[in-house]
């Protein structure tokens, strides 16, 4: 699915002459149409998606996008200033393995503080929400619980039973402690999480994970681009 615009102009000249019906862009023709698409719109279509669903069970999570086509080895090799990632936050459903929401941000940002941009735009429609270690705070806990929802969220190991803060929190640590953090898993079958692990590889397998534009604002269209294909071929085409 990746070309460049010079490869994609060729294809539309192809596919021009096979079909006569529509005149070729150039190369930069086909940029500066694309570089015109409202990718909000796209990342609001996803996020509406599964508003009306009956209760769901969520998983989160983030990956990682690479802006280079260049192995890190080499960038190490030479000492050279790794260019980053860009960020993507989804929230997918447990059942149908679909995204209801996501955002987009640079490496810097904290999965935590996207996790309510995250779950708000399905906040009505959810039963249970899995997450990593890397969401276990007490405003997570307090959200979720503040609005009937399970959290199965594994506490970090320093985690205290004292209620201070986040009774709910505080009662997921005593339970943990009483059983195991082992068994606690089985219980709340907390191995639903690693279903988007599945979700990411089969994402990155089909659209790639390299992020080939050079301004800010394009590596983020570009990424949009790449899930809304996805999601659509989940949706439609059955991927």
């Amino acid at each position: 699915m990746e070309c460049s615009f010079r490869v994609l102009e060729s294809f539309v000249r192809i596919l021009s002459k096979i079909t006569g019906k529509f005149r070729p862009l150039t190369y930069v023709a086909i940029f500066k149409r694309i570089r015109k698409i409202d990718v909000k719109k796209m990342m609001d279509e996803i996020n509406r998606s599964n508003m009306n669903k009956e209760k769901m069970y969520i998983i989160i999570d983030s990956t990682g996008f690479k802006i280079t086509d260049r192995g890190e080895w080499i960038n190490n090799k030479y000492n050279k200033k790794r260019r980053g990632w860009i960020k993507v936050h989804l929230a997918i459903d447990a059942n149908s393995l679909n995204i209801v929401s996501l955002s987009i941000t640079d490496e810097k940002v904290h999965d935590s503080k996207e996790f309510k941009r995250l779950i708000d735009p399905v906040v009505k429609n959810t039963k249970v929400v899995y997450g990593d270690k890397g969401y276990d705070s007490k405003e997570i806990y307090n959200y979720l619980s503040n609005n009937g929802i399970e959290a199965v969220i594994p506490p970090k190991k320093n985690a205290t039973t004292k209620a201070k803060g986040s009774p709910a929190r505080a009662k997921l640590v005593r339970e943990i402690k009483k059983i195991g953090e082992e068994e606690w898993k089985k219980a709340v079958n907390y191995g639903k999480r690693w279903l988007i692990e599945i979700f990411f590889s089969g994402l990155k397998r089909v659209v790639g994970e390299i992020i080939r534009a050079k301004k800010d604002e394009y590596k983020f269209q570009e990424v949009v681009f790449k899930i809304y294909s996805y999601f659509i071929m989940r949706n439609y085409n059955g991927v």
